[in-house]
């Protein structure tokens, strides 16, 4: 058997879940048989395996009566790193209040077809602005659950530097599509 021998928890990384011990008068989820190793819990168990939780669990419990549904999905977000920016420089973090609450983004573009939304793609566009390590701005950000997508939605962008104009109306003069022409993804 094996238990954390340090602290309240221990991680384990590349030994994946093969399946789940159950304790027979309860069926409580007491222990995680590995590739490696069998994994006693003397509390609880917990699985964080981000966007891929959901199939885990899914596959974990297949053979259980109990059907388990993990309300975790995998979620797409665009950020803005403008190299050599010198407009002007933010001296902390800045973060829109209705960051928490997301803005619904109001336009849908032509291009983006009704399937997306069948398939609930709602996009959320909220201002953040920071600097990162090399001194270029970053602006930010959008969220929405679009699969394990990673393609690059330009209208996505464009929305981005819309709603960061709103917070620095000057940036207003200086269209995106410049910042589009000298694009690095």
């Amino acid at each position: 058997m094996h238990f954390s021998s340090e602290g309240r928890h221990v991680e384990f990384f590349y030994d994946p879940v093969t399946s789940l011990f159950r304790c027979d008068s309860s069926e409580e989820v007491v222990a995680v048989k590995t590739s490696k190793n069998t994994l006693h819990s003397k509390k609880a168990i917990v699985v964080a395996a981000g966007c891929w939780s959901g199939s885990l669990m899914h596959d974990l419990f297949r053979e259980a009566e109990n059907v388990l549904d993990a309300a975790v999905k995998p979620r797409k977000g665009h950020l803005l790193v403008l190299e050599n920016f010198d407009s002007f420089k933010v001296n902390h973090g800045l973060m829109e209040a209705g960051y928490v609450n997301r803005q619904t983004a109001t336009t849908v573009p032509r291009t983006l077809t009704s399937e997306a939304f069948d398939h609930g793609q709602t996009l959320y566009i909220a201002m953040t602005a920071t600097m990162d390590a090399m001194g270029n701005l970053v602006l930010g950000s959008s969220s929405q659950f679009a699969g394990l997508s990673s393609e690059v939605e330009e209208y996505i962008l464009n929305s981005i530097w819309n709603r960061a104009t709103e917070f620095f109306p000057k940036q207003r003069e200086q269209p995106f599509s410049d910042f589009i022409k000298n694009r690095r993804v």
